[in-house]
């Protein structure tokens, strides 16, 4: 290894330290120095020289917005088919919450009583709503590194890895 810093020219102060260790005969000998040190660079994104341009990119993700949806959207119906707990839970309870609001609200008119059954609906709905999210707050904080070693990679975009979530 010692020999490849030496032949390179890269390593000027390396060169200084250990040029009495190796003879110059012997470095002249292994032509395959510069490769390596080609390969090295191009693995850091160096321009080692005119062969090897860096490459650039349209945008900052792979696939498009599309593709990532239906990839993400897949790998969530496997997670819930995996573990289809939760997901009875949560079909269960919009169930119950549909026939306590059927049974509560069935008798509303048109008159001003029913007027103000209209707004209190409008109200139990969104407690309903938001008690259902509630329920959904536990796969969120598993899917949660996943979800920042992800875009932090640019491997998705946030805002398509949320709507995928959503949508399933």
């Amino acid at each position: 290894i010692t020999e490849a810093f030496i032949a390179s020219e890269e390593f000027s102060d390396l060169q200084l330290l250990l040029k009495d260790q190796i003879p110059k005969k012997e470095t002249q000998k292994l032509p395959w120095y510069r490769n390596v040190f080609r390969s090295y660079n191009i693995q850091k994104n160096e321009n080692p020289n005119d062969e090897w341009p860096v490459p650039r990119f349209s945008s900052s993700s792979a696939r498009s917005p599309l593709i990532q949806w239906c990839y993400l959207s897949s790998r969530n119906v496997r997670r819930w088919l995996r573990s289809p707990l939760p997901l009875l839970l949560i079909l269960g309870n919009s169930v119950m919450y549909g026939i306590v609001l059927a049974l509560l609200f069935s008798e509303t008119d048109n008159s001003q009583y029913g007027a103000t059954e209209h707004v209190s609906l409008f109200f139990f709905i969104a407690v309903v709503v938001s008690a259902l999210a509630l329920s959904y707050t536990p796969q969120i904080f598993e899917e949660r590194p996943a979800f920042y070693r992800e875009t932090s990679s640019k491997s998705y975009h946030p805002v398509v890895y949320l709507i995928s979530m959503v949508s399933v």
